[in-house]
């Protein structure tokens, strides 16, 4: 099994060396470097999110038969200075930069609706969007009901804290309130001890003795 996972771990390496030699001069771009100022899904950046695409694309296009340079480059810009199913931007970043037809209409079918896609590149690209959209709203849901957890835990403590502060509160809070609400109390169980005929801790209620001593007052 450990070498299961050494083989598996060289091959990630491998399979990021590979997708950070086919994007390099794309990470430098700074329309991209400004992306990270953006919201994009939720609160999550869109700097972010076109990371994801782009690494899940050149993942998953082995799997399409794809071209992974293409479909990590597309996945790269596909949301760049986007909105919703806007894709004007990309596609005319994609032309400034001389990028191939594969990668422009990769970007171009990317949201399915109008352009369908039409490449095994541009299905890389839909199905790498899709799972990193899965993957962002299951964050999202996860740390939303984390935080939610955490608000009822902590009214919960304080709900705790404010009934034990009223249990442990004294109920007589006047000066020799108190003390005369001990002799009160150890009035009543010295009435009980001697007017009960019963004995033993469950004594029953209180019934005059007429031979019994009368209580000091």
């Amino acid at each position: 099994m450990m070498q299961t996972a050494v083989v598996l771990s060289v091959n990630q390496l491998a399979s990021d060396e590979r997708f950070h030699s086919d994007v390099a001069d794309l990470l430098d771009l700074p329309e991209l470097h400004a992306s990270r100022e953006r919201v994009h899904h939720f609160d999550l950046t869109e700097f972010d999110h076109l990371m994801q695409v782009a690494q899940t694309a050149h993942r998953v296009s082995r799997f399409f038969r794809a071209d992974a340079r293409t479909s990590a480059r597309a996945g790269l810009l596909h949301d760049l200075g986007a909105h919703w199913f806007n894709t004007v931007k990309p596609v005319a970043l994609a032309v400034r930069l001389d990028e191939s037809h594969g990668v422009r209409h990769a970007i171009r079918a990317h949201t399915v609706l109008p352009v369908l896609p039409r490449t095994r590149e541009a299905w890389a690209v839909v199905a790498a969007d899709f799972i990193t959209t899965a993957r962002e709203c299951q964050f999202v849901y996860r740390r939303v009901r984390a935080r939610a957890g955490i608000n009822v835990r902590t009214r919960l403590v304080e709900r705790t804290t404010l009934r034990e502060r009223v249990t442990l509160r004294p109920m007589l809070s006047r000066p020799g309130q108190a003390l005369r609400h001990r002799l009160t109390l150890e009035r009543r169980l010295a009435l009980q001890a001697r007017l009960s005929p019963f004995a033993g801790l469950h004594r029953g209620p209180y019934i005059r003795d007429e031979q019994a001593a009368p209580l000091p007052i």
